[in-house]
């Protein structure tokens, strides 16, 4: 079971697609209220605000593009990504101590697009990665087809969510 905790506010476009792509995938969405390790393969906790976190470990996933209210303390078994240029969520991960998947289209990212249409996408591991006490996803060059088109931080996201736990599907 793994539990994804996303941060992001309710406005944010990108949020819709993250969560519609995770339904599809057949992920339970819950309220943080709501969640207890073993809901399911995988569990998605919607937080537009930090409250204490039910879970001891899983992957913070930050789409928010404003700092939250406060900064989390997240347990050190979890695992954050986070668009590079998201400086508020690095500086929370990194109080945190914990292991960070940067996204984004940039040459420092840790997950990139190396190709990019309306219809398909190649997610591009530049480095090793791996959840606690998972097997380590070696670097290389993951194809996806999209069921449309997505902003490239949705497909980034879900990518990265879904390379880490072990499930990347054949289409988003």
């Amino acid at each position: 079971m793994h539990t994804v905790v996303l941060f992001s506010e309710p406005e944010n476009p990108v949020l819709a697609q993250v969560l519609g792509v995770f339904g599809r995938l057949g992920a339970t969405v819950v309220s943080p209220s709501r969640v207890r390790q073993g809901d399911g393969a995988l569990t998605v906790v919607y937080q537009p605000h930090y409250t204490a976190l039910a879970a001891d470990a899983g992957i913070a996933l930050f789409l928010n593009q404003a700092p939250l209210d406060r900064l989390p303390r997240l347990p050190e078994d979890f695992f954050g990504v986070c668009d590079s240029s998201n400086r508020w969520a690095l500086r929370a991960l990194m109080a945190g101590g914990c292991r960070t998947l940067t996204s984004g289209m940039g040459s420092r990212d840790t997950l990139t697009c190396s190709s990019l249409s309306d219809t398909a996408a190649v997610l591009s591991l530049r480095r090793r990665a791996a959840l606690p006490g998972s097997a380590a996803v070696e670097p290389g060059d993951f194809p996806v087809r999209l069921a449309s088109p997505y902003e490239p931080a949705c497909i980034l996201a879900a990518g990265a969510v879904t390379l880490l736990t072990g499930k990347l599907p054949e289409c988003f």
